[in-house]
């Protein structure tokens, strides 16, 4: 939870500005000092920001744009920087005719600024407060466009709580949240702003919630094609990171390679990206150099780990072993509390036992080459204890190549061999089998599925899957 909520945070950061019923940064001058910001050009800013001339305005646009220099190069000096352009802005946010829509912005930057830097109770702290700040400016500015964006995170952020956290949910007076209603309430919004100067670009960044999340794939596109014409900063460091989710390897790729070096040193993530779809590629050379590149410049903790262990793939791949068992070792002795961080532990302590081959397959279907993952899978006699896994890639691949038969046939092999197996093989089965079914319109065949993937959900990636899950089920319930 506490990574889902950074991730999001991290690419959905989102200033508004209230304007009657419309949104956002009325005047000329603020709105060229925004766009300056999701370019992250504070050359231009500091030119720009000197003819904005209401105080509260101009101070919440100095602290936004510390924010994204803190969070694409979070050192020491950038945080000191961020911490008093926060202090300056709630002191003159607190005097302005907004106060309480820009109160509740400067709560989010902040939450995701201590979670940034691993101070989680005080991240989370600083969530509630902004969702107190939001209910207020709620009921003052109903008909505000900007409440749009605001309800959309709130649903999809509260949606993602665990079962066990509710009771505390329930007493912080905080709702389920609607992942579905979220999502759509995100697109109008950026359908709302898509034309205003700033303002769309922080919409399209907004929308990859979308991407990110959900299984959108006729959004997916149009995002695809909106990004295409955009050369913001921000806008395509969120689609890139994006692509990372969706098999869309070759084209996040294609922007990496289009995008400036000024642009990767000041989003270092955007290197560990590169060495992400080398890795994919099998390219070992590449990962190794990217992996240096992120680590050299990187300064924050969560992914580090990540990177020694893409380096420890790269080198077995290599048939070096020592030197992968060295990776292995500089992996596990980055400690994290974050989510991810604790899955590259875990994949870096069963990586020294792994099948090279079925790790080939796997990255290759990652990056998008389905054909390519099939033919490696199908020249390959899998041992006893990775048939399963397998039999579950080669689903995966068939799916993807239009296989529909084929890939339920072996998705319902790799359940029936998972009744007692703790992977995440047979839930995930379940999932994609009940999506198949319900994309050709059997809804009471999907729910049985989403039914089994219950029952199996008893192992790997658990509170991931019970989301998956939910979002299935939510789907074929016709919930919105």
């Amino acid at each position: 939870m506490k990574n889902f909520i950074l991730s999001f945070l991290c690419l959905f950061i989102f200033p508004h500005v209230i304007g009657a019923q419309q949104v956002v940064f009325a005047d000329d001058a603020s709105q060229t000092a925004f766009a300056d910001i999701y370019a992250i050009d504070n050359e231009s800013f500091a030119r720009h920001i000197s003819s904005v001339t209401d105080r509260a305005k101009a101070s919440f646009l100095r602290e936004y744009m510390a924010l994204m220099n803190y969070t694409a190069a979070n050192t020491q000096a950038n945080y000191d920087a961020y911490i008093a352009a926060s202090d300056c802005a709630f002191d003159d946010v607190a005097k302005s005719a907004y106060a309480e829509n820009l109160t509740c912005q400067l709560h989010i930057h902040k939450c995701m600024v201590y979670m940034y830097s691993g101070s989680m109770v005080s991240g989370g702290l600083q969530f509630w407060k902004s969702y107190r700040a939001f209910k207020q400016a709620e009921q003052k500015y109903p008909n505000y466009t900007g409440q749009l964006s605001f309800r959309g995170i709130y649903n999809i952020l509260f949606s993602q709580i665990p079962e066990k956290w509710k009771t505390l949910k329930g007493l912080l007076g905080l709702p389920d949240g609607n992942l579905e209603l979220g999502f759509k309430q995100v697109e109008q919004y950026r359908k709302a702003v898509a034309t205003l100067r700033g303002v769309g670009d922080e919409a399209l960044v907004f929308s990859f919630v979308n991407m990110f999340f959900s299984h959108d794939q006729n959004l997916t596109s149009e995002l695809t094609k909106l990004i295409k014409q955009n050369p913001t900063a921000v806008v395509r460091y969120a689609y890139v990171l994006s692509c990372g989710q969706r098999q869309m390897g070759s084209e996040a790729e294609a922007t990496l390679q289009a995008t400036d070096t000024k642009t990767f040193d000041r989003f270092p993530l955007l290197y560990h990206q590169r060495a992400k779809y080398a890795l994919r590629r099998v390219d070992t050379k590449n990962v190794i150099h990217w992996s240096h590149k992120f680590l050299d410049t990187y300064r924050g903790v969560s992914n580090k780990n990540n990177a020694y262990l893409q380096m420890a793939y790269a080198y077995l791949f290599m048939d070096n072993k020592a030197m992968a068992k060295q990776m292995v070792d500089k992996c596990l002795a980055v400690k994290s509390d974050f989510d991810i961080d604790r899955r590259s532990h875990e994949e870096a302590e069963r990586l020294m036992k792994s099948d090279t081959t079925m790790l080939r397959a796997r990255f290759l279907f990652e990056y998008g080459n389905f054909a390519e993952s099939l033919r490696t899978l199908e020249r390959h006699t899998p041992s006893k204890d990775d048939v399963v896994e397998h039999t579950f890639r080669r689903a995966r691949a068939n799916e993807k190549l239009g296989n529909k038969a084929v890939a339920i046939k072996q998705y319902d092999n790799v359940i029936a061999l998972s009744q007692n197996d703790t992977r995440y093989f047979g839930p995930y089965s379940c999932v994609y089998v009940a999506d198949l079914y319900l994309s050709s319109g059997d809804k009471t065949r999907a729910l049985h599925y989403v039914d089994m993937a219950k029952k199996l959900n008893n192992g790997e990636y658990q509170k991931e899957l019970d989301q998956r899950i939910e979002l299935t089920r939510r789907a074929i319930n016709g919930k919105k």
